[in-house]
């Protein structure tokens, strides 16, 4: 978890400066595109936000998501919508 929230705040950063090194070895002429590359290889590979993993918001449990839309894992979601917590879900 602590990991994780590094990853986090390490992706934050350098989001911006990744986007555009990205930009730039796409449409860039051939040796602009070359020295994006090699600054996107120097950066840290936790600064990615690939590497950023989905939790669930109150438990921290990293696998068992319901959808990225809700931020719960499958066992509080289900929990929570059988105490009937979670609005316009009702249980049949």
């Amino acid at each position: 978890m602590q990991r994780d929230m590094i990853r986090r705040e390490k992706s934050m950063g350098q989001e911006s400066s990744r986007i555009i090194l990205k930009a730039l070895a796409r449409t860039g002429r051939q040796n602009e595109s070359f020295e994006a590359l090699q600054k996107l290889a120097k950066k840290q590979i936790d600064g990615s936000f690939v590497r950023v993993r989905k939790r669930c918001t109150l438990s921290g449990r990293s696998r068992g998501l319901v959808h990225r839309s809700i931020p719960f894992s499958r066992i509080l979601f289900k929990a929570r919508a059988s105490q009937g917590l979670l609005p316009l879900l009702k249980k049949v």
